[in-house]
């Protein structure tokens, strides 16, 4: 790699081109002492302007950023260099106002020439692809968000819905059994017919309350339905306090135990409870 140019940027593309990896870093400037200071801080080679030809002829990356009035690579320089490696690419790119190489230089063969112009358009384009990634992020950040809301909203309500469920579930089975004790005995597929047919009674009968539950859970409701059925929550609990006091960082670490991006562990606690009634 070339570098012509000891100022201010020739020294920053030297030092980044360095941290890049780039082995061999040939620095060139009008005044070689200014150069050999460069060089020497990165292991590079300095040279002079005035054997500039003998290094084009060996680089494949060219950096000019020097401060000069005129051109310092024209047609001729390039061309002379190529004649040497005509099947081999040069990338030359001109950060220098003013430029440094002459705009004709782009149409040697095997030579692509970039100037500052061209490094914004990259820059640009780059830009707005990051900004497109940028929506997209926040898209998918959008998403998992509301998936944990919903999760966090299921888990506050759950101690509530079980123990209606159960509540429920006891209520039935009593009145069923005293039910069948003042009736003759039945066949075994008869008790069935009945268990299944009660039990399905109870399911209709609380689906739409436990759905409301599980959409509205944040608000007093679950409190209300808690008082209003006298439930026991904390025997649904797992030992936490009863609904809106359940531990918040009990919580989190059944939603971190709950496997990697799944955010929904209480809503499929919940279809299993209902689909058994």
């Amino acid at each position: 790699m070339l570098v012509i140019g000891v100022g201010e940027a020739g020294t920053l593309v030297a030092k980044v081109a360095k941290k890049r990896g780039i082995s061999q870093i040939v620095i060139a400037n009008r005044t070689k002492e200014r150069a050999q200071d460069l060089a020497a801080t990165l292991d590079g080679i300095p040279v002079g302007l005035n054997n500039l030809a003998d290094e084009i002829r060996s680089a494949n990356i060219i950096i000019t950023c020097a401060g000069a009035p005129h051109r310092i690579l024209n047609v001729r320089h390039v061309e002379e260099a190529m004649k040497n490696r005509p099947e081999s690419p040069m990338a030359i790119i001109d950060i220098a106002i003013p430029r440094n190489v002459a705009p004709e230089v782009g149409k040697i063969r095997n030579v692509f020439l970039y100037n500052i112009d061209d490094l914004t358009n990259i820059s640009n384009l780059n830009r707005r692809e990051r900004e497109g990634e940028v929506q997209r992020a926040e898209g998918i950040i959008t998403d998992e968000v509301n998936k944990f809301a919903s999760w966090w909203q299921v888990l506050e309500v759950r101690p509530i819905v079980s123990a209606l469920m159960s509540k429920a579930e006891e209520i039935r089975s009593a009145q069923l059994n005293r039910t069948l004790k003042k009736l003759p005995p039945l066949p075994m597929e008869q008790r069935e017919i009945l268990e299944a047919m009660t039990k399905s009674i109870v399911s209709k009968i609380l689906e739409n309350p436990v759905q409301y539950l599980k959409a509205n859970g944040n608000g007093n409701h679950g409190k209300m339905i808690e008082e209003l059925f006298q439930l026991n929550t904390e025997r649904h609990s797992g030992g936490q306090e009863s609904l809106f006091g359940v531990n918040r960082q009990r919580k989190w670490d059944i939603f971190k135990s709950s496997g990697k991006g799944h955010l929904d562990p209480g809503a499929q606690a919940f279809g299993e409870s209902t689909a058994s009634h």
